[in-house]
């Protein structure tokens, strides 16, 4: 795999429609998602590496889906989370087209 290629397809998201990590004592946005992994902000509360979690992802069309993992690394802007119970490909591919929807311009682009 060359190093431009990704094993999952991700999605960065606006900042509107950014959705919401829950867990026991903070709510978290979520930057980008993909199946296995997701990263978050942590900008208004930090995580510790190898935090391991129960969580839940809420997202602007009103659903949510669970999360299980576990913090792989974190600095003070963000932190990338690895998923042991992930998210499908079909719901990637829901947000996805939402989002282009209401904001066809946006550059999905890293």
């Amino acid at each position: 795999m060359s190093e431009n290629q990704r094993r999952h397809y991700r999605l960065t998201y606006p900042t509107k429609e950014r959705p919401t990590l829950h867990l026991a004592n903070h709510s978290y946005e979520v930057l980008q998602i993909a199946e296995s992994n997701i990263v978050i902000s942590t900008e208004r509360a930090s995580l510790n590496a190898e935090y391991i979690f129960q969580g839940e992802i809420a997202f602007n069309d009103g659903t949510s889906d669970s999360v299980a993992g576990a913090v792989l690394k974190n600095d003070a802007q963000q932190a990338i989370i690895s998923l042991t119970e992930t998210l499908s490909f079909k719901r990637l591919m829901s947000e996805q087209r939402r989002i282009r929807v209401t904001y066809p311009a946006f550059d999905f682009s890293d």
